[in-house]
C-alpha cells in the first residue's frame, strides 16, 4: 500500500505512470511534484515492489528484468528525477540491474531477514528506524526520515573572477595599439646602439587590455543547470520580488514569463549541445557533446593551497636541474654568418592562429587579445623576436613558467603523484612555432629516414604505418614471427642537457647564432607552481626542454 499526504504535493503532481502484475513481480511506479523539492530534483518518482518467493534464480533474474525495463522508460522521460525503490524483494538483489543504487534498512524486518528494503541512488539519503508491525503483519514498520542535504547547502558556491570583454572592447583595442607609436619604447630601451630586449618588452599590452576589459565575479552554485542562464536568473528573482510584494497579478506574468524563459533556455541549450556532433572529425566537440548528455563529470582534484607544499613540489620538478653540472657557453658566430630573420607576416599569420581557449602564461596577455590584434601587433612583435635573434638573448617574461600541479588521484600520497601542467607565455609559444617551422625546413635529407616527429608532413600515424607495414611485410613468410621493443624513457625530455643538444643541432647544420639562441631559451628559465592565489618561491632552472623541442627520437 502506498499513500501520499495531499499537504505534501502540489494539487495534480501525484499520478501512476506505471502498473505492473505478472506471476513474477508486483509494482507500481507513482510520480509526484512535492511542494518542497530540492532544486536539483525535477520529480519523485516512488517505485512500490512486491516480488514473490522463488527458489529458482531464473524467476528472480527475470523479474528484475521486467522491472528494470519500466524503471528505464520513467529514468529516460525524468533524468533529473528521484527515483525510491522500497518494497519486498525476497532476495532478489536490485543492485544487480541497478549498481549504483544504495540500500537504506540496515535492520531485518522479518525475523532475521533483510525482506523490506528502501533504495535510491544517494547516499545517506534516509535513515531508517524500525518500528511495529501494523494489525496481523508480520513485517516491522520502517520509518524513514530524511537526512539528504541540499546541494546547494552541501557544497559551497563557487566564486572566480573572469575578464570580460564588454561590446567594442576589441575595436577600441586595436585603435589603441595602432595609434601607439612603438619606436618610442625600443629608443627608451637603446643604448649605445644596443637594445635591452628585457627592457623592451615591458607590461604595457598588459595595461591596454585592463584599460578596455573589466574584470567580473562569477557565482556558480551546485545545484544549478546546465541551461540556466542570466536571462532565466533576472527572471527567477522577478518572480521572488512579485511574490514578497504580494502582487498576485504581477506574480502570475512573472510565473508566465520565468516559464517561457527557462522552455527558450532549455531549446538553446539543446541546439548548443547538437552542434557538437556536426563534425565527425572534430574529436574535441564530440567528446563534450557526449560529456554534456551524460552528464559526466569526473571527480574535481585539486591540489592543497599550502605555500609550503608548493616550494616542496617547485623543488621535486626541479629536481633534474641539480644534476646538471655543465655549464652553458655560447658560441661566438662566424663573421658573415645572418641570423634567422622573420617577416611580418608570418607573425601576423601565428598571431591570428592563436587559439583563444588556452589560458594566459605568467604575463596574463589572453591569446584573444594577441589574435584580434594581430595586424596591429604583427609589427612590433617582428621587431622584438628580431632583435632576440640577433642578440641570441630570450626576454626572461617570456621564458618564465607558471605550474599548476594537477593530482593524478584523488588521494596524492607523494610529489610524484602531482602532474606538473606549465603555463607558458602565448606569444612565446607563437614565437617557437615560427622558429620550429625555419629548424624543419633546413634539416638535412640525411636525417634518418624512421624519425617521424617534427618533419614536415609526418606524423605518429605515419610511423605506426611504416611499423605495420614492416611488420606485415614479414609475417607473410612462412614460419615467421615479429619480435616489437616499446621503450619509454623516464622524464626524457626533463633530463637533456641544452649545451649537449647544442653540439647535436650544429651536428644537423643549424646556423651557430641559432643554437645560441636556443641555448638562451633553454637555460635561466624562472619557474613558480600556482594554485589558485598561492604562489611559491621562483626557481630557476637551466635543465629540460619542456617548451622547445625541435629534435625528437626515433619512432
Amino acid at each position: 500500500m502506498c499513500t501520499v499526504d495531499s499537504q505534501w504535493q502540489v494539487l495534480g503532481a501525484t499520478l501512476p505512470v506505471c502498473k505492473h502484475c505478472s506471476p513474477l513481480v508486483e509494482f507500481v511506479i507513482i510520480k509526484c511534484r512535492p511542494f518542497y523539492l530540492p532544486r536539483e530534483f525535477t520529480a519523485i518518482l516512488l517505485v512500490a515492489v512486491y516480488i514473490p518467493p522463488s527458489n529458482i534464480e531464473g524467476d528472480r533474474i527475470a523479474a528484475l528484468g521486467e522491472l528494470y525495463q519500466a524503471v528505464s522508460e520513467q529514468q529516460t522521460a525524468h533524468p533529473d528525477g528521484f527515483t525510491i525503490f522500497a518494497g519486498d524483494f525476497n532476495h532478489a538483489n536490485l543492485k544487480s540491474v541497478f549498481p549504483r543504487l544504495h540500500q537504506h534498512v540496515p535492520f531485518s524486518t522479518r525475523g532475521d531477514s533483510f525482506l523490506d528494503l528502501v533504495y535510491s541512488a544517494q547516499k545517506g539519503a534516509f535513515k531508517a528506524t524500525p518500528l511495529p508491525h501494523l494489525g496481523l503483519s508480520d513485517h516491522l514498520t520502517v520509518l524513514l526520515l530524511p537526512a539528504y542535504r541540499q546541494l546547494v547547502k552541501a557544497s559551497r558556491p563557487v566564486r572566480r573572477q573572469v575578464r570580460v570583454w564588454p561590446e567594442g572592447a576589441s575595436d577600441a583595442l586595436r585603435d589603441c595599439f595602432d595609434t601607439t607609436d612603438w619606436d618610442l619604447f625600443k629608443q627608451a630601451a637603446t643604448y649605445n646602439d644596443w637594445t635591452d630586449i628585457e627592457e623592451y618588452t615591458d607590461s604595457y599590452i598588459t595595461k591596454c587590455i585592463d584599460d578596455v576589459t573589466c574584470s567580473k565575479s562569477v557565482v556558480t552554485r551546485a545545484n544549478w543547470k546546465p541551461w540556466l542562464t542570466g536571462a532565466v536568473l533576472r527572471l527567477l528573482r522577478a518572480r521572488d520580488k512579485a511574490f514578497r510584494a504580494g502582487d498576485e497579478a504581477g506574480l502570475r506574468t512573472a510565473r508566465a514569463d520565468l516559464s517561457r524563459g527557462i522552455k527558450e533556455a532549455k531549446k538553446a541549450f539543446s541546439c548548443k549541445v547538437s552542434t557538437h556532433f556536426k563534425d565527425s572529425k572534430d574529436a574535441r566537440s564530440l567528446w563534450r557533446g557526449i560529456q554534456t548528455i551524460t552528464d559526466y563529470k569526473p571527480a574535481p582534484r585539486s591540489c592543497e593551497g599550502d605555500v609550503r607544499l608548493l616550494n616542496d613540489l617547485n623543488r621535486f620538478f626541479a629536481r633534474f636541474d641539480a644534476q646538471n653540472s655543465t655549464c652553458p657557453l655560447k658560441t661566438t658566430p662566424p663573421p658573415h654568418e645572418q641570423p634567422l630573420h622573420l617577416s611580418a607576416d608570418g607573425v601576423r599569420r601565428a598571431l591570428a592562429a592563436i587559439d583563444t581557449r588556452k589560458a594566459a602564461g605568467p604575463d596574463n596577455i589572453p591569446g584573444r587579445a594577441l589574435k584580434d590584434c594581430a595586424g596591429e601587433l604583427s609589427g612590433v612583435f617582428t621587431d622584438i623576436f628580431n632583435v632576440s635573434l640577433q642578440q641570441a638573448i630570450v626576454p626572461s617574461c617570456f621564458k618564465a613558467a607558471t605550474i599548476v600541479p594537477v593530482p593524478k588521484k584523488p588521494a596524492p600520497s607523494c610529489f610524484n603523484d602531482y602532474r606538473p601542467v606549465a603555463l607558458t607565455p602565448i606569444i612565446m609559444k607563437c614565437f617557437e612555432r615560427l622558429v620550429m617551422e625555419h629548424i624543419k625546413s633546413v634539416l638535412p635529407p640525411t636525417i634518418d629516414p624512421f624519425q617521424f616527429a617534427y618533419r614536415a608532413k609526418w606524423s605518429s600515424e605515419d610511423a605506426i604505418c611504416s611499423a605495420l607495414h614492416s611488420a606485415l611485410t614479414h609475417l607473410e613468410r612462412k614460419d615467421s614471427y615479429v619480435r616489437l621493443l616499446f621503450v619509454d624513457f623516464s622524464s626524457a625530455f626533463n633530463t637533456i642537457v641544452p649545451q649537449r643538444l647544442i653540439c647535436k643541432l650544429d651536428e644537423l647544420g643549424l646556423s651557430t647564432s641559432l643554437c645560441n639562441w636556443i641555448l638562451d631559451f633553454l637555460c635561466q628559465r624562472p619557474q613558480v607552481v600556482r594554485v589558485g592565489d598561492k604562489i611559491s618561491a621562483s626557481i630557476t632552472l637551466s635543465t629540460s626542454m619542456t617548451a622547445l623541442r625541435p629534435t625528437a627520437t626515433t619512432a
